[in-house]
C-alpha cells in the first residue's frame, strides 16, 4: 500500500462510512463524500501555495476536519507536525513555526481562542473555510534551535510527540515506508470485514490512532471518530467491532463490576463459569452475551476484538473480560517501533503475554533481557531536538531499537514483558528486583486500584504504595496486607515488601500521577508521597 494513495482509496469504497460527532449529534458520510471533502481541502492548500515536502503543523482536538487535513497532507506529500493540544496549548505560534520551520499551522477554533497571534499562515481548522491564507517561507530562517528540521530523511512523513513512561516529551520522526509495511501486515494477520467499524477515541496527535485511521480506509471498513469525553457514550451510539485503548479504559468496566452488590456479583460469576463449561462454543458466546448483556451493551453489542497496550494490563481485568465473553487481548509496541510489535488474537491468545510477533525474527533479547526490535525497513528515524546520548540509548546501529523493556519468550514464541529496564531496583546487596511484577501481584486484590513499589536510594527496603478503590470498606487495608504477606512468602527475601503505605487518592492525568498516555509517572508519585514512603522505610 502507499500512504499517498490513501485519500484516493475513499472513492473506491461507496459502502463504507465515517461516523463522527458534530454539534452534539452524529454525522454519517460515505467514503466517496469524504473524498470530495478532501479534494476541496487539497484545492485550498494548493491555492495557498502548499507544495510537496512542506511542513504543516496542527494543534487541534479530534474532529472531522483533522482527518481531511491528514489525508490531504498525505496526498500532497507534505510532512505533518502533530502537536498534542495539552502540552502545546500555551506555546506561542511564532515559536512553533520557528522551531519546526512550519509553512502553515492549523488550529481548532478552541485552540485558536487561547492564542492572540494573528498570522496569515494560521488556519482555523473548523471555521474559516473561505479565508485566504498564504504559506510561510522558513527557508533562510535556520537557527541554532531549528537546524535539524531542515535535514529530515526523505522517508519521514510525520513528526509526533510521545511521553512514554518517563513523562518526557520526545519528538519522533516516523517512516512512511515503515508505516506502509505495518498496515499491509495488519491485513495478513487479521481478517477484516467490510462491515467492521474501528473506534478512534484518543487524540489524533497520537500516531497509533492515525494508524487505525489508515488501516480502516486501506482495508475497507468503517471509521468511527470521537473523543475521550464521549468514550462510553460513543461506544453505545457507534457500535464498533474493533476497539483499541490503554488498560485504564477496560479497568473502568472492571471497577463497575467490582462495585456491584456482593450477592449479585457472585451470582453473575457463578453463572458465567457455568456457561463457559458448556459446548459448543457458538452457544457459549450467545449465552454469555445474554447473561452479561449490560456489559456487552456498554460496548455497543458488536465487538469482535479489543486490543490493549501502552501499559501492562491487570490479570484481573483480562480474567474478568474472559468471563464476560468480551474479546480483550494484550498487544505490545512503541511509537518508535511504528506501533505494534506483537499481539494476541482470537485464534492465538495466551493471557499474561503480549502475543506473538507481527514480523517473525523482529525481536531479539539482549543479555540483560532488554527487548531489541529490528526491521529491515525502519519504522522511525530517530528523535528531533533530543539529547544525543538519549537518542543513542534507543536508536542503535543496524536499524535496531532498544525498547527499554525487559522481556522473555516462552517455548511457543509468545512474548512476555517483565518490566522496565530503568525501573529495576538494585538492593544494597546487589540484588536486582523488577517492581512491576510485584505490583501486578498486589493489583490482583479487588480492593486495589493501583500499586507502585519503590526501593533503593533513601529507602532502606521495598515499600509499596497502594491506592485503594473508592468503594473499599474499612477492612480493605487488612486484606491487602494479608495478600502482601502471602506474596512475601512466595518470593526471595530481597524481593519481599517491608512496608505498605495506603492512599485513597486515585491516579489520574489531571493530578499528574499518570502521563497523557495513561502510564504511571513514578517520579511524580514518589515526590507526592515521599514523606510517607521514607517514613515507612
Amino acid at each position: 500500500m502507499e500512504l499517498s494513495q490513501l485519500a484516493s482509496r475513499l472513492r473506491e469504497l461507496p459502502d463504507q462510512t465515517i461516523i463522527y460527532h458534530e454539534r452534539g449529534g452524529l454525522v454519517r458520510k460515505s467514503y466517496p463524500e469524504m473524498w470530495a471533502d478532501v479534494e476541496r481541502f487539497i484545492a485550498r492548500l494548493e491555492a495557498w501555495g502548499v507544495e510537496p515536502g512542506m511542513r504543516l503543523g496542527i494543534v487541534a482536538e479530534n474532529c472531522y476536519e483533522w482527518l481531511l487535513y491528514e489525508l490531504a497532507v498525505l496526498k500532497l506529500g507534505c510532512v505533518s507536525v502533530c502537536f498534542p493540544t495539552e502540552e502545546f496549548a500555551s506555546v506561542a505560534t511564532d515559536d512553533l513555526a520557528e522551531k519546526y520551520a512550519l509553512h502553515l499551522l492549523f488550529v481548532s477554533a478552541k485552540a485558536r481562542s487561547q492564542r492572540s497571534e494573528e498570522r496569515t499562515w494560521i488556519v482555523v481548522l473548523d471555521r474559516d473555510d473561505e479565508v485566504a491564507r498564504r504559506v510561510r517561507h522558513p527557508v533562510g530562517e535556520r537557527s541554532e534551535t531549528n537546524r535539524d528540521i531542515f535535514s529530515l530523511d526523505p522517508d519521514v512523513f510525520t513528526l509526533v510527540f510521545s511521553s512514554g513512561t518517563s513523562g518526557k516529551l520526545k519528538c519522533i520522526l516516523l517512516s512512511k515506508r515503515g508505516t506502509e509495511e505495518m498496515i499491509t501486515a495488519f491485513g495478513k494477520h487479521y481478517a477484516f470485514k467490510s462491515d467492521d467499524g474501528i473506534f478512534v477515541v484518543l487524540p489524533l496527535s497520537n500516531y497509533q490512532q492515525r494508524l487505525m485511521v489508515y488501516t480502516a480506509i486501506w482495508h475497507g471498513f468503517d471509521l468511527l471518530l470521537t473523543d475521550p469525553l464521549r468514550f462510553f457514550h460513543g461506544l453505545k451510539e457507534m457500535r464498533p467491532t474493533i476497539l483499541g485503548g490503554p488498560p485504564m479504559f477496560f479497568e473502568t468496566v472492571e471497577n463497575r463490576f467490582r462495585s456491584l452488590p456482593p450477592t449479585k456479583r457472585a451470582l453473575l460469576t457463578v453463572g458465567g463459569r457455568i456457561i463457559h463449561a458448556l459446548r459448543p462454543a457458538a452457544a457459549r458466546g450467545y449465552l454469555l452475551r445474554k447473561w452479561f448483556a449490560p456489559f456487552h451493551d456498554a460496548f455497543g453489542g458488536r465487538i469482535r476484538i479489543m486490543l490493549t497496550g501502552s501499559a501492562p494490563s491487570r490479570h484481573s481485568t483480562l480474567e474478568l473480560f474472559d468471563l464476560l465473553g468480551l474479546p480483550l487481548y494484550q498487544a505490545y509496541g512503541l511509537t518508535e517501533t511504528g506501533g505494534f510489535v506483537s499481539w494476541n488474537l482470537p485464534e492465538r491468545n495466551r493471557p499474561g503475554s503480549v502475543g506473538k510477533l507481527l514480523f517473525e525474527g523482529a525481536v531479539k533479547l539482549a543479555d540483560d533481557g532488554e527487548v531489541i526490535v529490528r526491521y529491515d525497513v525502519p519504522r522511525s528515524h530517530g528523535y528531533l531536538y533530543c539529547d544525543e546520548d538519549d537518542e543513542r540509548q534507543t536508536y542503535l546501529s543496524d536499524n535496531r531499537i532498544a525498547t527499554g523493556d525487559i522481556g522473555r519468550f516462552d517455548e511457543d514464541g509468545y512474548l512476555y514483558i517483565v518490566g522496565r529496564k530503568k525501573q529495576i531496583i538494585i538492593t544494597q546487596g546487589g540484588y536486582k528486583i523488577q517492581p512491576e511484577s510485584l505490583e501486578r501481584e498486589i493489583e490482583q486484590a479487588p480492593d486495589v486500584a493501583r500499586a507502585v513499589v519503590f526501593g533503593g536510594g533513601e529507602l532502606t527496603g521495598l515499600v509499596a504504595l497502594v491506592a485503594l478503590r473508592p468503594e473499599s470498606d474499612g477492612q480493605a487495608e487488612l486484606r491487602v496486607r494479608a495478600l502482601v504477606d502471602e506474596l512475601n512468602h512466595a518470593v526471595p527475601a530481597p524481593s519481599q515488601i517491608g512496608r505498605v503505605v495506603f492512599t485513597t487518592t486515585q491516579f489520574r492525568v489531571d493530578n499528574g500521577f499518570l502521563t497523557r498516555n495513561l502510564k504511571v509517572d513514578r517520579r511524580a508519585v514518589y515526590e507526592a508521597f515521599r514523606q510517607a514512603l521514607v517514613g515507612a522505610g
